[in-house]
């Protein structure tokens, strides 16, 4: 499995949160892991808020290099606006939901891992593979 990762499948995987097992499972059944680079800004963010500890921060670390981060040399705000009119989510949520639909085309198997409900109703109704253990583990 290729899995993309948006902000709320990161965290966990840093801080102890309710999906951190899930996102453990989902991580160490990744053949590699896809994220959109503003997803590092909202990570840091959290981890910032909620006064990480310098060994979490060391783990953040190690976690960033193992990303392959999704970035673009063009302004896609305009492109995300016209996505996000029928789907209606935040703005991040909105973009992470855009990036993962464009990557999807070109990276085989690609599924969304993502513990934000108003995002995994959306990428059900538009038909994307979402991360759920009991499906995609051995």
């Amino acid at each position: 499995m290729n899995a993309y990762f948006d902000t709320s499948a990161i965290v966990p995987l840093l801080l102890e949160e309710p999906h951190s097992q899930t996102a453990q499972i989902a991580v160490r059944n990744a053949e590699s892991t896809w994220a959109w680079r503003w997803a590092e800004v909202e990570t840091e963010a959290a981890l910032v808020r909620r006064k990480a500890s310098p060994l979490t921060w060391r783990n953040w670390r190690i976690l960033k290099g193992k990303i392959r981060w999704l970035e673009s040399s063009k302004d896609l705000s305009q492109d995300i606006c016209r996505f996000n009119r029928e789907i209606g989510l935040r703005a991040a949520d909105a973009g992470h939901l855009f990036i993962f639909e464009r990557t999807a085309v070109v990276i085989e198997d690609l599924t969304l891992v993502t513990f934000d409900k108003e995002m995994s109703k959306a990428a059900d109704e538009l038909g994307f593979t979402i991360f759920s253990p009991s499906v995609n583990t051995g």
